[in-house]
């Protein structure tokens, strides 16, 4: 799984957030933000970064291709 976290306001990635996907914690690769290996599931996301809102979404949905 992968994401890209930007500011709503200037469009700008952020790349001192954090992301957790229940309870995996995001790696950054300098370009986006990946789980690695995450099961079928559904599951809290969770993401913050100094200076930010916390985002959260209780039920991100990881189907089969």
């Amino acid at each position: 799984v992968h994401l890209t976290i930007f500011d709503s306001n200037t469009g700008n990635a952020i790349t001192n957030a954090t992301a957790m996907l229940g309870s995996m914690t995001a790696t950054y690769n300098g370009i986006d933000y990946f789980f690695a290996n995450v099961p079928y599931g559904t599951y809290a996301l969770t993401v913050t970064a100094p200076g930010y809102t916390n985002y959260t979404n209780p039920a991100v949905v990881i189907n089969q291709p």
